[in-house]
C-alpha cells in the first residue's frame, strides 16, 4: 500500500461514524470477490480532510497533549453544539468546574471547590473582569461573571488548571482563556452562518428569542481575512417560591393560654413552664413566606476580527468585543417576621414533630409584612486588542500584544418598599408537607388600611473595572525538544 493510500484510510478512520465504517467494510468484502483494477504506483489519491464535531474533539485533544501543564479545551464546534445560555454553562462541562447560578442561569464558576475570586480570566490573551450581580447584591469582588457573554461569540475556551511560567500571574483556582474568532482559519470567500432558538417559560407565558449570526470573508490569496459575529437573547423568567429564611429557637410571649413572662409583649422576666419551655426549645421558621421572583434579561454581544498574514511567518490580528447585558430582578413577598419579634407573639396552638420542629401552629400578634424589591442592572463590556506574531526563522519567534478592556456594571436603582401589619391575629402555618407548606396570614393582605408604611431602601451603585495591557514574548528553539521562552508584561488596572 502506498503512503497516499495509507493516509486516506487513516482519514476515513477519523472522519466517518461506526455505521458508515460497517457499511464501507461490507462493500469492501463484496468488492474483494472481484478482480481489483491495477493502480499505478505514482497515482495520487486525493487527501481526505476531516471536519465537523469529530475534528473539534481531535483539536481539543491535541491542545491538551501539547501543553506543558494541565489544561482543558473546548473549541468552537463544541460550543456551537451545546444548548448553553452563556459561557458559564459551557465551562461547567469541563471536569473539576461547577457553576453558581442566579435565577436559573449560570453566572460564575468554581474550580475544585475554589470560588470565582480565585480564578483569573483572560479575553484574547488579556486579563479582564466582567461583573453583574449575585442574587440580591452587586458583585464587587474579583470574580468574573460569565453570564455577560453568549457562548456563540467565542471560538475556544482554555482552562489552565496548573501554574506555568508563561502565565505571568498565578491563581489558586485556574486561569481561563476566552478566545474570539479566527477568520484566517476559515474557508476562502464569504461564510455566513445563522441560528435561531426559543425558550418558553410556562409561568411567564413568554417565548424568549435567541439569535446568533456570523459573517466572515477570507481572501483567496489567504493574506487577509475578517469576521463579524453577533448574538442576541431575551428571556423573561418567573419563579413561584416559598422559603423560611432558616429555622431558629426563641421564647414566645405566651403558649396555649399560659403566659411565659411576668409582663405581656415586652419587658418582665421569663416564667418557666412545660408548654413555654417546649415551644422555646423547638425550632420554628424565622420568616415563613410566599414569593414571586421575576428575572427579565436581555443580552447583546458583538465581535469583530481582522487578520493580516503577508507571509507564513508574520501574522497581525486586531480584535474587538462588545457586550451589553441588562437584567431586572423583581421580588414580591408576603411574609411573617418571627425573627426577633417572638417576644410579642402568642402561640395559640402548635404541633412539634419528632425532630423538635414546631412544624405547625396558630399565632396572634404576628408581624405580617408585604415586601417589594426591584433592581435594574446594566453591564457594558468592551475590549480592543492587537496581536502581532513574527518568526524570524525556524528557531526565533516573537509576539507583541496590546489592548484595553473595560467593564461598567451600573445599578441605577435597587429599591425595597415594606408595609407591616404588626398585630395580625389567627396567623397559621403548616410545614407538614415541606414541599407545599400552607401559610394563612390571618389578616387581609389585600386591604391597605391594615398596613402601615414601615421601611424604604434604595442603594444605587456602580462597579467599573478597567485593564490596559502591553506584553512582549519571545521563543527560542534550542533543539527540537527544548525551547526557551521569556516575556514581559505591563498592566494597569483601575477600579
Amino acid at each position: 500500500m502506498s503512503k497516499n493510500t495509507k493516509g486516506r484510510v487513516r482519514g476515513l478512520n477519523y472522519g466517518v461514524s461506526g455505521g458508515a465504517l460497517a457499511l464501507a467494510m461490507a462493500f469492501a468484502g463484496a468488492a474483494s470477490a472481484q478482480t481489483a483494477p491495477a493502480v499505478a504506483q505514482d497515482e495520487v489519491v486525493e487527501e481526505v480532510v476531516v471536519t465537523s464535531f469529530r475534528r473539534s474533539l481531535d483539536a481539543a485533544l491535541s491542545a491538551k497533549r501539547q501543553s506543558v501543564s494541565a489544561v482543558d479545551v473546548i473549541v468552537a464546534e463544541d460550543i456551537a453544539k451545546f444548548p448553553d445560555q452563556n459561557l458559564a454553562e459551557s465551562l461547567q462541562r469541563i471536569p473539576g468546574i461547577s457553576i453558581v447560578r442566579d435565577g436559573g442561569e449560570g453566572r460564575a464558576i468554581t474550580v475544585r471547590g475554589l470560588g470565582s475570586q480565585f480564578t483569573r480570566v483572560r479575553v484574547n490573551g488579556m486579563e479582564a473582569i466582567a461583573t453583574t450581580s449575585d442574587g440580591a447584591s452587586a458583585n464587587r469582588e474579583r470574580g468574573f461573571d460569565f453570564n455577560v457573554f453568549a457562548s456563540e461569540l467565542f471560538s475556544s475556551l482554555v482552562v489552565h488548571k496548573t501554574a506555568e511560567a508563561s502565565l505571568d500571574e498565578g491563581s489558586l483556582g485556574a486561569v481561563v482563556d476566552l478566545n474570539t474568532g479566527n477568520p484566517l482559519a476559515g474557508k476562502d470567500g464569504v461564510t455566513l452562518a445563522l441560528s435561531a432558538q426559543g425558550q418558553y417559560n410556562d409561568l411567564s407565558k413568554e417565548l424568549g428569542p435567541r439569535l446568533a449570526g456570523l459573517l466572515a470573508y477570507r481572501a483567496p490569496s489567504g493574506i487577509w481575512a475578517a469576521s463579524l459575529s453577533a448574538a442576541y437573547s431575551k428571556q423573561e423568567q418567573v419563579e413561584s417560591t416559598n422559603n423560611t429564611v432558616r429555622w431558629a429557637q426563641a421564647r414566645f410571649n405566651a403558649v396555649g393560654g399560659t403566659n411565659c413572662f411576668t409582663t405581656q409583649n415586652s419587658g418582665g422576666t421569663y416564667v418557666p413552664s412545660d408548654a413555654c419551655n417546649q415551644v422555646a426549645l423547638a425550632f420554628h421558621p424565622r420568616i415563613p413566606r410566599y414569593g414571586q421572583v421575576t428575572h427579565d434579561r436581555e443580552r447583546l454581544g458583538l465581535t469583530g476580527s481582522f487578520q493580516y498574514q503577508p507571509t507564513d511567518r508574520t501574522k497581525l490580528s486586531i480584535d474587538g468585543l462588545y457586550s451589553k447585558y441588562n437584567a431586572i430582578r423583581n421580588e414580591k413577598w408576603a411574609e411573617v417576621l418571627f425573627r426577633s419579634n417572638e417576644r410579642s407573639i402568642t402561640v395559640r396552638d402548635y404541633t412539634i414533630d419528632g425532630d423538635n420542629n414546631l412544624i405547625k401552629g396558630t399565632f396572634d400578634n404576628a408581624w405580617v409584612r408585604i415586601e417589594h424589591y426591584e433592581r435594574e442592572l446594566d453591564t457594558t463590556f468592551y475590549q480592543f486588542s492587537a496581536n502581532l506574531t513574527h518568526e524570524f526563522n525556524d528557531k526565533i519567534k516573537v509576539q507583541a500584544l496590546a489592548g484595553l478592556s473595560k467593564s461598567d456594571a451600573d445599578i441605577p436603582y435597587e429599591t425595597t418598599i415594606i408595609f407591616d401589619d404588626r398585630d395580625a391575629t389567627g396567623y397559621k402555618y403548616d410545614y407538614t408537607d415541606m414541599k407545599k407548606p400552607v401559610l394563612a396570614f390571618g389578616t387581609s393582605v389585600t386591604e391597605p388600611t391594615n398596613f402601615q408604611f414601615a421601611e424604604f431602601r434604595d442603594r444605587p451603585s456602580n462597579n467599573t473595572n478597567e485593564f490596559k495591557t502591553v506584553a512582549f514574548n519571545a521563543d527560542y528553539a534550542i533543539t527540537d525538544e527544548l525551547t526557551w521562552k521569556a516575556g514581559a508584561t505591563y498592566r494597569e488596572f483601575r477600579r
